[in-house]
């Protein structure tokens, strides 16, 4: 039966999908690795207002900290160099469409920890997911935004990967310290993460911005940062990060909606392919969730 979570889900992907576009017109004006510490900066922010208003802010204790530090690390630090420089190296619709894989990982990782035991249709699956990803990969698209390249292709794997060993060793930690408090302190110590990479372009950084800068800073990091961040971890919570991810196979179909609006990006019918095939490919191996 379908939830409040199962629509947190969905209007996290739906934030995040538009973000690809967003956060690629941003990159016009400014270094990839510096803008997701922007963007980390505030949804920090804003999460520290919601909490202290809530009256619930606490450190995170001795056994908190090898998580808290791992997810905040590998999960932000490294997923968000890996993602701005993948979405600065090629198109935002071969982004969004290369993060459908991130199920397929969750999956695979499922099963190696003995969550799930693979069937002959989980094969399948796999092998589907495995196949549209070369094939996103393999023919890049040119649009209005520029040309997708194999390199930063390669690049946005990496972070739907990190993306996804945060989603599983995440659960745990949320179900000790809630949803606002964990996400809070991961934010946190990845966006901190992020300071040595960013402060050389940020020392140069012309901050005479456009308006519309601006505006993508705060959906950035209020909308999509925070508010998705808030709604992704809490349906994990309640959901599960297996049942939870599968709905990252949404965030493909609005990333390149809204980067076609966005942008006037124009996708390669073979990345089409692939994405379909990627889907079919995680819902094969979901079939039994």
């Amino acid at each position: 039966m379908l939830t409040w979570a199962d629509g947190g889900a969905l209007l996290a992907v739906f934030v995040w999908g538009v973000s690809f576009p967003v956060l690629k017109g941003l990159m016009t004006v400014m270094s990839p690795v510096t803008l997701m510490l922007i963007r980390g900066a505030i949804s920090c922010v804003v999460m520290g207002v919601i909490l202290a208003r809530k009256g619930g802010w606490r450190w995170p204790g001795s056994e908190d900290l090898p998580v808290v530090l791992a997810t905040g690390l590998i999960g932000f630090t490294l997923n968000q160099i890996l993602y701005s420089w993948g979405l600065h190296l090629t198109t935002a619709s071969h982004s969004g469409l290369i993060f459908t894989v991130t199920p397929l990982f969750v999956f695979a990782m499922s099963q190696a920890l003995g969550h799930i035991r693979l069937g002959r249709l989980d094969v399948l699956g796999l092998a589907l997911g495995v196949g549209g990803a070369v094939l996103i990969i393999g023919w890049p698209s040119r649009g209005v935004a520029g040309e997708a390249s194999v390199l930063g292709d390669l690049l946005t794997v990496g972070a739907a990967i990190t993306w996804g060993v945060w989603t599983i060793v995440v659960g745990p930690l949320l179900q000790r310290r809630g949803t606002l408090v964990a996400t809070l302190w991961i934010t946190l110590t990845g966006t901190l993460g992020l300071v040595p990479f960013a402060l050389p372009a940020l020392a140069r950084q012309d901050w005479a911005l456009p308006w519309w800068a601006f505006a993508g800073f705060v959906y950035a990091g209020a909308v999509s940062s925070a508010l998705g961040s808030l709604l992704w971890y809490a349906a994990v919570k309640r959901l599960g990060a297996a049942r939870t991810v599968i709905y990252a196979n949404m965030e493909s179909f609005f990333a390149v909606v809204a980067a076609a609006l966005l942008l006037g990006e124009r996708v390669a019918i073979t990345s089409l392919v692939g994405g379909v095939a990627v889907v079919a490919g995680v819902l094969l191996t979901r079939r039994r969730g």
